[in-house]
């Protein structure tokens, strides 16, 4: 799944939470109640989402994130940045398919973290 489709996939998520979180009329709250963990439900199965990260990212949790090499687990702040969700869910599926992450990735992955990290108010948690 590319980013494009995960961000609709997600904005359909949030945008149940928001429908919960303002009481918009019943039937369209129930409509995007449906439709919110039909997509949660079906991000979770694409990316093998086992820590339940995108749940973690919702509430405002940190992510968790196993090492590839040593097996250890550990928990990756990342703010509000859903493209660094979405690249946190593309390593951890890699990981967990046990395909070689390459250091271009984890170069790459890297600088996403520590832009999410800065984009942040509160960027020294990270």
């Amino acid at each position: 799944m590319n980013y494009r489709a995960f961000n609709n996939y997600l904005n359909t998520v949030l945008n149940a939470i928001d429908a919960q979180d303002n009481h918009h009329e019943t039937n369209a709250e129930k409509v995007f109640e449906i439709n919110g963990r039909w997509a949660l439900t079906r991000l979770e199965h694409l990316f093998h989402d086992h820590d339940q990260n995108i749940r973690r990212w919702l509430n405002g949790k940190p992510c968790v994130i196993q090492n590839d090499q040593a097996g250890n687990k550990a928990e990756l702040s990342i703010g509000q940045d859903m493209e660094a969700l979405y690249y946190v869910l593309v390593l951890c599926k890699r990981i967990a398919n046990g395909k070689e992450i390459s250091a271009e990735f984890r170069e790459f992955f890297s600088s996403i973290i520590r832009r999410s990290c800065t984009a942040d108010e509160d960027w020294e948690e990270c």
